[in-house]
């Protein structure tokens, strides 16, 4: 009823030895639930690098959104390195925006992940991408929303970036 399939349970919960007999059962690797979410969002949330690596390798879609957030974006906003890696390796579009118009960037400015900042920026983020909604009349960069929170690093990181490639702000 909701659409969630074996797989996605399995890729969920991290059940790294299901995911291969199913995969290897010929699964559905790009089915989504109701809303969107696929196995490899949801495997992404939860960290489970192993996961995301086998279903990558069967061909999940990279660019799948669940309410406009992809594979990359929620595991950017939660600083997950590694899968942001291997997300980016696989194609992933750096510059997709969620409903709002936040990016992978944003989310990651917004938490204080400096490394995975670092990534993104180094994979072709739009480092002036601002958001759709805002407050006052104004809406928001990763370096707003990086000052507001007081991540240090980041905001020197994508000052940084902002002068190195003489990028108008």
């Amino acid at each position: 009823k909701e659409g969630v399939t074996s797989l996605y349970i399995a890729s969920e919960l991290g059940h790294t030895e299901i995911v291969k007999l199913l995969l290897e059962a010929k699964a559905d690797v790009n089915a989504t639930d109701k809303n969107g979410a696929s196995m490899l969002f949801m495997a992404s949330a939860n960290n489970h690098t192993e996961i995301v690596k086998l279903l990558l390798d069967a061909k999940a879609d990279v660019n799948t959104a669940y309410n406009g957030m992809t594979p990359l974006f929620i595991a950017s906003g939660k600083g997950y390195l590694e899968i942001v890696k291997l997300l980016l390796k696989a194609k992933a579009d750096v510059n997709v925006t969620d409903n709002v118009g936040a990016t992978s960037l944003y989310v990651a400015s917004q938490n204080g992940h400096a490394e995975v900042v670092e990534l993104l920026l180094s994979a072709g983020a739009d480092v002036n991408a601002k958001t759709k909604v805002g407050g006052r009349g104004r809406y928001y960069s990763p370096l707003d929303v990086a000052e507001h929170n007081k991540h240090e690093q980041v905001i020197k990181l994508l000052k940084e970036y902002k002068t190195e490639n003489k990028i108008n702000y």
